[in-house]
């Protein structure tokens, strides 16, 4: 299975998994002209494991700034370079996050959005979170 990075050509890749691997894929979206704020929806993992990849976009592009998401455990955030589509983009990911990002079944995942498009906010926007069990 390959997840394809953002801007990705056929040779591109996010990252690679086996085809015994058990990934779940938690979606968070954000309808309509995006917003900043803190995330108030939560979704709870079932199994223990770790997040491996995000990837998010957008239905509109932002201009003048990138649009910048800060994905979070436990209400801790994961990676210092926070998951970004830069402006007149629809797409970015991250793959390297502040140490392992291991979770117990029950924890949760959170997303804030830190930053929009100054000129054009962007909208409608999905940001996945791969997940790997244990």
């Amino acid at each position: 299975m390959r997840f394809l990075g953002p801007d990705a050509d056929a040779d591109d890749e996010l990252m690679t998994f086996d085809q015994n691997d058990k990934i779940d894929c938690y979606t968070f979206m954000h309808q309509g002209t995006i917003t900043t704020g803190s995330g108030t929806s939560r979704k709870y993992v079932q199994y223990a494991g770790e997040i491996v990849a995000v990837r998010i976009s957008v239905g509109t592009a932002p201009t003048g700034s990138s649009i910048i998401v800060d994905v979070n455990t436990q209400g801790t955030t994961i990676a210092s370079s926070k998951p970004t589509i830069t402006a007149s983009s629809f797409t970015g990911a991250i793959t390297t996050f502040n140490g392992s990002q291991v979770m117990s079944a029950g924890q949760y995942i959170s997303v804030d959005i830190d930053q929009r498009g100054s000129s054009t906010p962007g909208s409608d926007l999905v940001v996945d979170i791969y997940y790997k069990r244990s």
